[in-house]
């Protein structure tokens, strides 16, 4: 099977006999030289003595420097209400029990009461405490129609002698209901005095669990107003500044060239690979709006990237260099509960406040780059394609919470039956390439147009794990890449994916989902368009690069 060749180059290249970074096997033949950087290295194709050096896949962060302020002054006090925090949550802790043993009681008395209504139901459906309950109740009514008619008499101006007599009446009418619910009692002696028994239990059992629930309601109240005081304390002081930390963003690239050039000083030339279209974004994202995030008591206010200003909530745009640098340049505004323990030493465990001198110290902020290098392509072929269609089947073979991993980028390339996406049109004449050939080129070309799209509509999400299986594709059977020592170590070059990142899909609905930049990718890329790769020309292909600590 004939081999085809993929290889870097500058952007315009006019032939492939002039000198340019090859990912295969070349005329010099495979780079035997041992690569302990976290570069991936490519050999030269033309020029033997030539080595292009990739951008390293991770990048380290470090704090470069701590700006102290005023506010400073009040981490006593933030130390203060950490102690007093403590003494509230034992409070809290005690209350929390009192509930929780109030809890058994109430369930118990519920018991009891349930039982207690059972058996009282069950005595009222007895024919003789029925007719009992029959003239209590008649009782009741004779005796609330007196009361009217007393009131009535009380206030007649005319009438009162008709008045009278129906009073009379029903006074008379009283007192036979009384004898005869007497007599009932006395017949029923037994039965009747059950009964009020059982009604007095019921009553005493349900003031008894009104009490308890009222206990409990109470305790409740009491612990939600600890609670709250313990954050309106914390929430008071995470909103105040609490200075600045300075941050190194390096990713040891030129550290790598010169460390490989003086290794093998005299036998190679180490160059950096020309890279453009950097796009820097924060890996952080902590809420949709700002009251929100603020009331989370954050140790970060707002943060400056390369010069450009972000806050930790709602949507930013990503920052946008010409060329990937080996360093940047950043810095974060501390809130008193970011500021305090890096200005101090052992804040959160040390009684006495002792200033630290930071060396020691990381501070979590991680940043992405996404950018794109020169490749030049040994074939001719027309491709068209649709970037919009390709990236609404990019969404749709994301993984649940809206990340493309692997497995859901083999699904996309391995899937050919979307000529409404994707199509190529071959122009060897000759037949240079078999079928099997020709399948593998196509889908390392729709990996091409997978890049671009994620490199404008994804943010990529580095674990930080060096090791971890390489996000690439399988490698094609032709020819060998020239890679350090171990694929593990350096970034794949196949396409965007590197070691330990997956990419989330912007536009979605998850934290980063927005559908304005969906909006605004389908307003632009939502059409035919055709682009043509061969021997003479040179294309711009996506990678990525994270910043971790170290």
């Amino acid at each position: 099977m004939r081999s085809f060749f993929l290889f870097l180059g500058i952007l315009n290249f006019s032939s492939l006999t002039l000198a340019a970074p090859s990912a295969f096997v070349s005329k010099c033949g495979a780079l035997a030289i041992q690569n302990n950087t976290t570069s991936t290295l490519l050999r030269d194709h033309e020029n033997c003595k030539t080595v292009w050096v990739l951008p390293p896949t991770f990048g380290l962060v470090n704090i470069s420097g701590y700006m102290a302020n005023g506010n400073l002054g009040l981490c006593q006090e933030v130390k203060d209400v950490q102690k007093l925090s403590h003494s509230l949550t034992e409070r809290m802790n005690f209350i929390s029990q009192e509930i929780m043993d109030l809890s058994v009681s109430y369930r118990e008395r519920q018991k009891e009461v349930i039982e207690t209504k059972k058996h009282v139901f069950n005595l009222e459906n007895l024919p003789e405490i029925r007719e009992i309950i029959d003239a209590e109740e008649k009782l009741s009514v004779m005796e609330k129609a007196i009361e009217r008619l007393y009131s009535q008499l009380a206030t007649c101006a005319a009438d009162c002698p008709s008045l009278k007599e129906e009073l009379r009446l029903k006074k008379e009418e009283k007192q036979e209901l009384k004898g005869r619910l007497s007599t009932l009692k006395d017949h029923y002696f037994e039965l009747a005095r059950d009964h009020r028994l059982a009604k007095s239990k019921l009553e005493s059992a349900e003031y008894a669990l009104h009490n308890i629930y009222a206990d409990i309601d109470s305790r409740n109240n009491k612990l939600t107003a600890l609670k709250t005081t313990l954050q309106q304390w914390l929430l008071f002081y995470s909103k105040l500044e609490g200075g600045t930390a300075h941050l190194n963003y390096d990713t040891r690239w030129t550290q790598n060239i010169t460390t490989l050039n003086e290794r093998y000083k005299g036998q190679f030339d180490f160059k950096q690979v020309p890279t453009r279209n950097v796009r820097i974004t924060a890996n952080f994202v902590g809420s949709n709006d700002k009251e929100s995030y603020l009331s989370s008591m954050p140790a970060l206010l707002d943060y400056v990237i390369a010069g450009v200003k972000f806050t930790p909530w709602g949507e930013n745009s990503p920052v946008e260099q010409s060329s990937l640098p080996s360093r940047l340049a950043g810095s974060v505004r501390l809130s008193l509960m970011g500021g305090c323990p890096l200005y101090y030493k052992n804040f959160l465990e040390a009684d006495t406040l002792v200033k630290d001198d930071f060396k020691h110290k990381q501070l979590a902020f991680s940043i992405n780059a996404t950018y794109e290098y020169p490749a030049a392509f040994k074939f001719n072929v027309t491709a068209r394609y649709n970037l919009y269609k390709m990236y609404e089947k990019i969404a749709t073979a994301s993984s649940e919470g809206g990340f493309f991993s692997r497995e859901s980028y083999n699904n996309v390339v391995e899937d050919m039956d979307d000529n409404d996406q994707f199509s190529i049109e071959w122009n060897d004449e000759d037949e240079m390439y078999s079928r099997a050939e020709k399948d593998e080129i196509a889908k390392t070309l729709k990996g091409e147009l997978i890049g671009r799209v994620l490199s404008s509509m994804a943010t990529p999400v580095f674990s930080g794990d060096h090791h971890v299986e390489a996000i690439v594709p399988t490698r094609t059977a032709s020819g060998a890449m020239v890679v350090a020592e171990g694929i593990n170590q350096t970034c794949g070059f196949f396409n965007i994916y590197c070691q330990g990142a997956v990419w989330f899909i912007r536009g979605l609905d998850a934290i980063f989902g927005n559908d304005s930049a969906q909006s605004k990718f389908r307003q632009t890329h939502n059409r035919s368009a055709e682009e043509r790769w061969s021997r003479t020309e040179a294309k711009w292909r996506s990678a990525a690069t994270g910043f971790v600590n170290e």
